[in-house]
């Protein structure tokens, strides 16, 4: 309280007029800041603001495609690496099907052939031969 005291008066209202006027600036500039906002420089940072934020949302989307594809990439190499062994896989058993060993075993197994003697053996040319 003693400090109140000792300022004077005059410097009061000085301090409290040089407040009130900062205050009356401030909200002229605040009243003022919708009409006064709209020209051609902001008109300017809103489109190149927008293309910005249209860019990055299409780098966004590239990338994100981007991964989409390379997964897919991914699982179709997969699927062509399952396919070649599976194809490996049936050659092998195709070449031992078709061995000569098998087919004449299964010929005199169920089919009841056999080897003919080599004086039952005959052989026919053709064209004079």
């Amino acid at each position: 309280m003693k400090v109140e005291e000792d300022v004077p008066a005059e410097t009061k209202q000085g301090w409290i007029t040089r407040l009130q006027n900062k205050i009356k600036l401030v909200w002229q500039i605040e009243l003022d800041f919708p009409t006064s906002i709209f020209n051609f420089q902001s008109a300017l940072v809103m489109v190149l603001l927008s293309v910005l934020v249209m860019s990055a949302l299409g780098v966004i989307y590239s990338s994100h495609y981007s991964r989409q594809l390379f997964h897919e990439l991914k699982l179709e190499k997969q699927y062509r690496d399952d396919l070649e062994t599976e194809w490996g896989q049936l050659l092998l058993e195709q070449s031992a099907l078709s061995a000569h060993t098998r087919v004449e075993q299964a010929a005199e197994d169920y089919l009841d052939m056999s080897l003919p003697d080599s004086k039952d053996i005959k052989l026919v040319f053709s064209n004079g031969r």
